[in-house]
C-alpha cells in the first residue's frame, strides 16, 4: 500500500463508523415512533456504550490500517 491511499483506508473506516453509527440512532428513533406500543420498554431503547465502544473501535482500526503502512512505506529506501 502507497502513502496516497493510507488516509483512503483511515476516511473509509471512519466514514463506515460515522455513518453505521448515525443510522442505528435514525433507526432506532423511527422504531420507538412508529413501532407498536405492546413491546416493553421500547420508548426506553437507547444506543449503549458498547455502540460507541464498536464506533471506537471502527475509528482505531481504520487509523491503523492506514498509518502503519504509511509509516513502513517512508522507511523504505527510495532507490529500491
Amino acid at each position: 500500500m502507497d502513502t496516497a491511499r493510507a488516509p483512503t483506508a483511515y476516511g473509509i473506516a471512519t466514514l463506515g463508523g460515522t455513518l453505521g453509527v448515525a443510522l442505528a440512532a435514525c433507526c432506532l428513533r423511527a422504531l420507538v415512533l412508529i413501532g407498536p406500543r405492546n413491546i416493553p420498554r421500547l420508548s426506553d431503547a437507547r444506543l449503549d456504550l458498547p455502540v460507541l465502544f464498536a464506533a471506537a473501535v471502527t475509528i482505531l482500526v481504520g487509523l491503523l490500517a492506514g498509518i502503519v503502512p504509511a509509516f513502513s512505506a517512508g522507511k523504505t529506501p527510495s532507490g529500491v
